[in-house]
């Protein structure tokens, strides 16, 4: 239970990481491009998801996959994770009529409890984690 615990906060770690790395290279594109600002969104993300990959692989969860067994499933996983977050916002949003910054953070747990599942038994679970 205590390793659960350790991987739960490591995976949560990385996750601010990824987030607030994501977003300063949002801004920097922003700034110093001319890219525009769903461009500079969607490269953000994606500097965030190698990230999040990259830490959640070797600390994480000390993956001995090679990355292009482990990667696809990541993207995978993170695109339906997306796509539940998105789901839960709206839901919570029109049929909840949640206040919507109350409703992000409900898309945020979504999206970290779908990820960590993910990682723990699918994309990661032939390793010692």
């Amino acid at each position: 239970m205590i390793a659960l615990a350790i991987q739960t906060m490591k995976f949560l770690l990385v996750g601010v990481l990824n987030t607030l790395t994501g977003l300063a290279a949002i801004y920097a594109i922003m700034y110093f491009t001319s890219l525009g600002p769903l461009t500079a969104n969607a490269v953000g993300y994606a500097v965030g998801l190698a990230i999040s990959f990259t830490l959640n692989s070797i600390w994480t969860f000390k993956s001995t996959n090679p990355a292009r067994h482990s990667l696809p499933k990541y993207i995978l996983c993170a695109i339906i994770a997306y796509l539940l977050n998105a789901a839960g916002v709206l839901l919570a949003l029109n049929a909840l009529k949640i206040n919507p910054y109350i409703a992000q953070l409900c898309g945020i747990v979504i999206y970290s409890t779908v990820m960590f599942i993910a990682c723990k038994l699918f994309i990661f679970k032939n390793n010692a984690s």
